[in-house]
């Protein structure tokens, strides 16, 4: 699929959104749901399964991080690897 300018900015303002009226507890079942396909063998491939539950977990851990400010400071303090 390819998008114009317009249509990019569009689709990553929707996303950021989205992101920003997610819940911790809200992700923390949707990746439980996630994971369980994923073991289970859900309707997509297991890379795809996979994939799926890595951008959960990664929404998850974002989310808790704005719910938590002082947790956010510790992390953009932490020395990088």
């Amino acid at each position: 699929m390819w998008l114009d300018q317009d249509g990019f900015d569009s689709v990553t303002e929707h996303l950021k959104l989205e992101l920003y009226s997610v819940h911790s507890k809200e992700m923390e079942k949707k990746a439980l749901d996630e994971v369980k396909l994923l073991w289970s063998g859900g309707p997509e491939s297991t890379y795809e399964e996979l994939l799926d539950v890595k951008a959960t977990i990664s929404t998850l851990i974002k989310a808790t991080i704005f719910e938590h400010p002082t947790l956010a400071r510790l992390c953009m303090g932490a020395p990088r690897v």
